[in-house]
C-alpha cells in the first residue's frame, strides 16, 4: 500500500514538472516583448517602385529613413525630436514624386504661462530625399496657412495646397520655388515663392473649407465649408466649377427635444471621405465624446450603416489603398498616430484569419507595397512585384517577436436564446492539456475582439494558456443585430453570453477543464469578477483591472456629458428609476458570495472608472472576510500608456495566474 501510493505521488510529481516545464518555456518571451512600441508604425513606397520610406517608432522618438530596396541599410531622413523638441512628432506622411516627401509636422507651442493654454503648431514640410550622402536633409516648407491636399497626377516638383478664407481655394504649387523651413524672409524673397495668385489656382467655393474631397480619379468632388458663420454645408463640385449644396449644419441650433426618425436624424454625422458609391461619404459621429465610429452615409437617400469602430482612442483620418477602397483608419494610440488596418468588403482577409491590404502602389502598378497580419503575425511589411511575381519582406512591425508566436486560432459561434455569440480561443501549440484564461473584452458597446493579432492573447499563449474572447452580444464588428441585443444586458445575457462560450470552450480535449481564470479591463474587470462570484464552480481565480463594480456610482459619473448619460440611461440603465436591480448586477453588493481568489488592479489617474469603484469593491470585500488584494497603480489612467504601465499591470497579474493555475 505504501509503494503504490510513493508510486502515485512520484507520478504526480513528473505530470506536475512536465506541465511547469512546458509552460516554463513558453515564458521567453515576457510582457516587454508584447508591449514595446512597434520598430515600425508606417511605410509608404516611391513612385518608381524603387525606395521606401520608413517611420520607425524608437525610445528616443521617431525617425524617418528613407531605404533603397536594393540595399539593406538605411539613411535618416528627418527626426522630430531632434528638429522641434521631444514632444514633436510626424503626424502622416508620403511622397510628393521621386524626390520629395511631406510631413505634417506637429509640435506642442506653450501658451500662458502656469495655465492650460496649451495648443498645436502643424506645419507642412517638404523634405529633399536627394541630397549627398552624409549631408543634411534639406527641409522646405509652406509658410502660408493651409494644408496639403494632395499632388497633380503624373506631375513631378508640384502639389496641391487648400487656403481657407471668405473664399476657399486650392493651388498647385511649385516645390522648387518653396525656401527652406528656418530661412528667416527678407524683403527679397516672397513667402512660399509668390506663388498664391490666381495663375494657380484651380478651384474655388465661397465660405471657409475644412475639407477638400477627392475621388478615385484625383478630381475634387466635394467640399464640406462654412456658407454661414453658423452653417456649414456640404457641397458637390460640378466639372464647370458649379456648386451645390447636399447637405447642412447649423452648429449652434438647440437640438430638439423630441427624438426625431432615426434614418432621417443625419446630422449627427460629419464627412470625412468619398464613400465607395456616388452619393456615398464616410462620417464620424459628432454624438460621440471621443471618435471611435466609422458610417457610411448617404445624405440623399437618408441612410447610413457602420462601418467600422476602433477600441483606440479616436479615429483621425482614413487610409485607402492605391484603388481607392478603404483599408484602414488613423486612430490616435498612446499620442501617436497609428494605421489600423480594417477587414470587410473593402480589404482582402487571407486564408488563415490573416489580413492582406495593399498600402501603396508604384507608377506603374508593378510593384505593390503589402501589409499583412494574423493572430500569430504581428505585422509585416512586403514588396510584391507583378510578371513575374515575387514577395519580399522589406520590415515588420515587431522583428523581436519573429517566430516566436507558434499557436492556433479557432473561430466558432455557440447559440444563446436564437442569438449566434462569435468567439475566438488561441491555443499553445506545446501543451496538450492548457489551462484556459476567458478574456472579456472592454467598452462594452461597440468594442470587439478580432481575428488579427492582439497583444494580450499572444503574452497570455507565449505562456502556455489557452484564451477565450467572446464577442458577446453588444460587441461591434459584427452584425447590428448582435449590437442592438446588448442595450440593458450589462450583468445579464452579456455575461450569459460569456459563460455559455466559456462551457464549449472547456468541452474541447486541448482544455484543461479543471483550470479556468478570468482576466479583463473596464468592463472586462467587471465581467471577469461577477461572473466569479456567479460561476465558482467553473472559475477558479479572476484578475479584474480598471472595473466598474458599482453599475450605479458608474453612471453618475460626472466625467460624462449630458449625452453620454443619456445614452447610458437608455443602453444601461437609469440609477434614479432603476437602482435596485443595478444594485443586483454590481459586484459591490455581492462580495460575500465571492469563493474563489481575485486581483484587483486599478490606476490611481484613470478618469473613466474612478479608482473609488476598487476601493469600494475591496472595503466590501474585507468586511466579507474575503482575502483580495488591490494594487493601486501609482500614475496609471484607464490603459496602457506605456511598456512601464504594461509591466506594472501585467506582471503581477502573470504572478497571481500562475500560482492559481
Amino acid at each position: 500500500m505504501t509503494k503504490q501510493v510513493t508510486l502515485g505521488l512520484h507520478f504526480f510529481y513528473i505530470v506536475a514538472l512536465l506541465i511547469f516545464t512546458n509552460i516554463s518555456a513558453h515564458a521567453a518571451v515576457g510582457v516587454e516583448a508584447f508591449f514595446k512600441t512597434p520598430q515600425i508604425n508606417s511605410m509608404a513606397l516611391r513612385p518608381d517602385g524603387k525606395a521606401v520610406l520608413i517611420l520607425n517608432d524608437h525610445d528616443q522618438g521617431q525617425q524617418l529613413t528613407l531605404r533603397e530596396l536594393a540595399r539593406t541599410e538605411e539613411k535618416l531622413l528627418f527626426s522630430p525630436s531632434i528638429y522641434g523638441g521631444a514632444d514633436a512628432k510626424i503626424g502622416s506622411m508620403g511622397w510628393l514624386d521621386n524626390r520629395y516627401v511631406a510631413i505634417q509636422f506637429i509640435q506642442p507651442k506653450a501658451g500662458i504661462a502656469d495655465l492650460i493654454d496649451s495648443k498645436i503648431s502643424r506645419r507642412l514640410l517638404i523634405l529633399d530625399t536627394q541630397v549627398p550622402l552624409g549631408a543634411a536633409t534639406q527641409i522646405l516648407s509652406v509658410k502660408t496657412p493651409g494644408w496639403l491636399v494632395g499632388t497633380q497626377s503624373n506631375t513631378s516638383g508640384e502639389l496641391l495646397y487648400a487656403q481657407s478664407g471668405p473664399q476657399s481655394r486650392v493651388y498647385r504649387i511649385r516645390i522648387d520655388l518653396l525656401q527652406p523651413d528656418k530661412a528667416p524672409l527678407s524683403k527679397s524673397n516672397k513667402i512660399d515663392g509668390g506663388q498664391f495668385v490666381a495663375s494657380n489656382q484651380l478651384i474655388q467655393v465661397d465660405g471657409y473649407a475644412t475639407r477638400w474631397l477627392r475621388n478615385n480619379q484625383g478630381e475634387f468632388s466635394a467640399v464640406l465649408h462654412f456658407t454661414q458663420r453658423d452653417t456649414l454645408t456640404l457641397s458637390q463640385l460640378q466639372p464647370d466649377a458649379k456648386v451645390t449644396a447636399i447637405f447642412s449644419w447649423n452648429l449652434y441650433k438647440p437640438e430638439k427635444t423630441d427624438r426625431q426618425d432615426a434614418a432621417q436624424n443625419l446630422t449627427r454625422f460629419l464627412p470625412l471621405a468619398l464613400g465607395p458609391n456616388t452619393g456615398e461619404f464616410y462620417c464620424l459621429d459628432r454624438d460621440e465624446a471621443e471618435s471611435k465610429s466609422l458610417y457610411l452615409v448617404n445624405y440623399a437617400a437618408k441612410t447610413y450603416r457602420l462601418v467600422y469602430e476602433t477600441n483606440a482612442f479616436k479615429i483621425v483620418d482614413l487610409t485607402f489603398s492605391p484603388d481607392g477602397k478603404l483599408i484602414g483608419v488613423q486612430t490616435l494610440n498612446n499620442e501617436r498616430i497609428v494605421m489600423e488596418p480594417i477587414s470587410g468588403e473593402a480589404s482582402s482577409p487571407q486564408q488563415d484569419n490573416g489580413l492582406r491590404l495593399t498600402l501603396d502602389a508604384s507608377a506603374d502598378s508593378r510593384q505593390l507595397l503589402i501589409y499583412e497580419e494574423a493572430h500569430n503575425q504581428p505585422g509585416q511589411f512586403l514588396l510584391e512585384t507583378k510578371a513575374p511575381i515575387t514577395r519580399k519582406l522589406i520590415g515588420e512591425k515587431y522583428p523581436w517577436l519573429s517566430g516566436k508566436l507558434s499557436n492556433q486560432q479557432i473561430e466558432a459561434v455557440v447559440n444563446v436564446e436564437g442569438l449566434q455569440i462569435p468567439y475566438l480561443l488561441n491555443l499553445p501549440s506545446t501543451i496538450q492539456k492548457a489551462p484556459l484564461i476567458v478574456m472579456p473584452h472592454g467598452g462594452p458597446f461597440g468594442v470587439f475582439d478580432s481575428p488579427y493579432y492582439d497583444q494580450l492573447t499572444q503574452l497570455f499563449v507565449s505562456q502556455g494558456y489557452a484564451v477565450l474572447r467572446v464577442n458577446f452580444r453588444g460587441s461591434g464588428g459584427r452584425s447590428q443585430q448582435l449590437r442592438e441585443a446588448g442595450q440593458k444586458q450589462w450583468g445579464k445575457l452579456m455575461l450569459t453570453d460569456i459563460h455559455t462560450a466559456t462551457l464549449a470552450a472547456l468541452a474541447r480535449n486541448e482544455i484543461d477543464n479543471t483550470r479556468v481564470c478570468l482576466f479583463g479591463i473596464s468592463y472586462g474587470g467587471y465581467a471577469a469578477s461577477m461572473l466569479l462570484i456567479k460561476h465558482p464552480e467553473t472559475y477558479r481565480c479572476g484578475v479584474a483591472i480598471a472595473g466598474v463594480y458599482d453599475v450605479n456610482l458608474h453612471l453618475q459619473s460626472s466625467h460624462f456629458s449630458e449625452k453620454e448619460h443619456q445614452w447610458f440611461k437608455e443602453n444601461v440603465g437609469d440609477y434614479q428609476t432603476e437602482y435596485d436591480s443595478l444594485k443586483q448586477i454590481s459586484p459591490v453588493f455581492n462580495a460575500a458570495k465571492l469563493q474563489k481568489p481575485l486581483l484587483l488592479i486599478h490606476g490611481t489617474k484613470d478618469e473613466i472608472v474612478d479608482l473609488e469603484h476598487s476601493s469600494r469593491f475591496k472595503l466590501a470585500l474585507d468586511q466579507a472576510d474575503k482575502s483580495t488584494k488591490l494594487i493601486a497603480v501609482e500614475g496609471l489612467g484607464h490603459s496602457f500608456n506605456s511598456t512601464a504601465d504594461a509591466i506594472k499591470v501585467l506582471t503581477p497579474s502573470l504572478t497571481f495566474l500562475k500560482e492559481n493555475l
